[in-house]
């Protein structure tokens, strides 16, 4: 391994470059990586055993996406604290119980995170919290979600690869089609 330098840093997000000399593959050229705080992802499902999944816009693809609440981690900040503050933030629901799904990286190609799946179940809506502006909350059956996903509508195949984790680890009936 060579010569490691962040070339570039916002509030969000770092780019670094790194050489990797022991490597022919990239013939001496350095690498470039993303480098995210932690971050969580909600899989919820309400009462009725309907999905909650968000609308909003994602200037990186500059366009309104459909994806499950996800957000970063702050600082000194649990896991299972951040779940329940982004979900909440996002969708004005609450959920008082949560299950770890999985600890992923976001990424193996440019991006060096790691994302803590969660799964929430018999969510409700509490009508005196006042969620993020630009977000629109949609509750959707397994059939909707499937055409979502069909039709390339939904932010990101992330979404399809959390929902196998939790049937596969938890098997609920929720996902029983699935």
């Amino acid at each position: 391994m060579g010569k490691k330098e962040i070339v570039f840093k916002t509030p969000w997000f770092e780019i670094e470059s790194e050489e990797f000399d022991d490597v022919p593959a990239l013939g001496g050229k350095p690498m470039y990586r993303m480098n995210v705080p932690p971050s969580v992802m909600a899989i919820v499902f309400t009462l009725e055993g309907k999905l909650i999944l968000v609308r909003q816009f994602r200037p990186a693809q500059g366009k309104y996406t459909v994806e499950v609440p996800t957000g970063y981690m702050d600082k000194n900040e649990t896991p299972e604290r951040a779940v329940e503050r982004e979900f909440r933030e996002e969708t004005g629901y609450r959920c008082d119980e949560w299950q770890l799904v999985s600890k992923n990286p976001l990424g193996v190609d440019r991006i060096n995170g790691e994302i803590s799946i969660f799964l929430g179940r018999q969510a409700s809506s509490d009508p005196s919290f006042q969620r993020e502006d630009g977000m629109e909350v949609l509750i959707a059956s397994w059939d909707e979600v499937k055409t979502l996903a069909l039709k390339g509508e939904l932010g990101s195949l992330w979404v399809l690869g959390a929902l196998a984790l939790v049937k596969w680890k938890f098997s609920p009936p929720e996902l029983q089609n699935f």
